[in-house]
């Protein structure tokens, strides 16, 4: 199965209605995965004011797959990369087919650099791909 990579900061809200309902189930069981770290309310703010940016990835007959949601940054050192925060859905190593497409614009954008955030269970997909781990966060609870 081949995936389709959808930018949709410019679609109206018609075009996106229909993935509504799966696109919230994805962002809600995400949620409940990580709940320090993902806050469905605060994401879909990210994304209304244009801090970060929604992709649907759906498969050929655009049927929802999976949600990605980056943001640009610009490092210490003055550099713009494009964070990929939040992926959700089916089939995440599969999606590393798509890279390309987000490296693609993320050069248009002016980006030195794509960062996926995400588990250390993504570091064998996406070193096939050039990826290398840059950093590794370390927590402990108290």
């Amino acid at each position: 199965m081949s995936y389709v990579l959808h930018y949709v900061r410019d679609w109206p809200y018609a075009r996106l209605a229909p993935y509504n309902q799966a696109l919230t189930a994805a962002v809600n069981k995400l949620a409940a995965r990580f709940p320090d770290d993902v806050a469905p309310a605060a994401l879909a703010e990210n994304i209304a004011r244009g801090i970060a940016d929604l992709w649907l990835i759906t498969d050929e007959q655009a049927a929802f797959i999976a949600f990605l949601a980056t943001e640009m940054e610009i490092t210490a050192g003055g550099k713009k990369r494009l964070l990929l925060l939040e992926l959700a859905g089916e089939g995440a190593l599969a999606l590393t087919a798509l890279l390309p497409r987000l490296e693609d614009f993320a050069r248009r954008q002016g980006a030195a650099a794509i960062c996926p955030c995400g588990r250390l269970g993504w570091n064998r997909a996406l070193a096939r791909c050039g990826y290398k781990i840059a950093t590794v966060k370390y927590t402990k609870e108290l």
